[in-house]
């Protein structure tokens, strides 16, 4: 949780640019959305469900990165 008190902290005037790194285990990756919501309600979806994938690894380790929160 990134907090206004954090960005203060670390010389920060506003959060740019933000990297998540998810361990999701799933039976098919494809039905698993990701999506990261600001307390202003900016929606980021960093991963949609996608019909055509199959893979029964989820996501180990993924990172997702966006810049719609700038």
């Amino acid at each position: 949780e990134v907090t206004a008190d954090t960005l203060q902290e670390h010389n920060f005037e506003t959060l740019e640019h933000i990297t998540v790194m998810v361990w999701i285990s799933h039976d098919r990756r494809g039905d698993v959305e990701v999506e990261l919501v600001s307390p202003h309600g900016v929606k980021s979806i960093l991963a949609a469900k996608r019909n055509g994938d199959g893979a029964n690894t989820g996501y180990p380790g993924w990172t997702f990165s966006t810049v719609k929160h700038w």
